[in-house]
This record gives C-alpha cells, structure tokens and sequence, in this order.
C-alpha cells in the first residue's frame, strides 16, 4: 500500500519584482474540500494579469503567491458534492 503525497512542487512569486522572485518551492498539498476538485498540474502558462501580478500593478494581492491561473491536468481528488470532473481542456 503506497501512501498520498502531502506535498507539492509548485513556482511561488515570493514579491512582486524581477523574474529572479519566482522560485520553484515545496508546499503542502491542498487539503480535499467539498464543491472543488485538485486538478494535478501537468501544464500551466503565465498570463498577462499574472505579468502585471509579478510587476506589482496588480491591487489587493498578498505574498507570497502561486500563479498559474491557465493550467492542465488530472482532476486526483473530487469529494463529495464536487459534481462531475469537468475537462478543463
């Protein structure tokens, strides 16, 4: 029996500024919640809201934050009352 994962890679933009603040870094996994699915990122694009994101022009944004709101996967967890998996494709 394989145990889940309870962490993630994932790129955080730990300040707004030069291209040097976005780091590849280890976070928890994101816990199940109902009405949401985790998708399993496979692919992600920045785009150009998250281009004024990391140039700071950006308002009401907290860091440290991970961008990658155009992204592609496999939905790995869907709890109860999450609907059917959608291809977000």
């Amino acid at each position: 029996m394989t145990s889940s994962p309870t962490t993630m890679r994932a790129v955080r933009l730990s300040a707004p500024g030069p291209i040097e603040n976005l780091r590849l870094t280890t976070l928890p996994l994101p816990p199940e919640r109902d009405g949401w699915v985790r998708i399993r990122v496979e692919a992600f694009g920045l785009n150009r809201s998250e281009l004024k994101l990391r140039l700071g022009v950006s308002v009401g944004v907290s860091f440290p934050r991970v961008p990658g709101i155009e992204a592609t996967g496999t939905v790995d967890a869907a709890p109860a009352g999450s609907g059917p998996p959608v291809s977000l494709r």
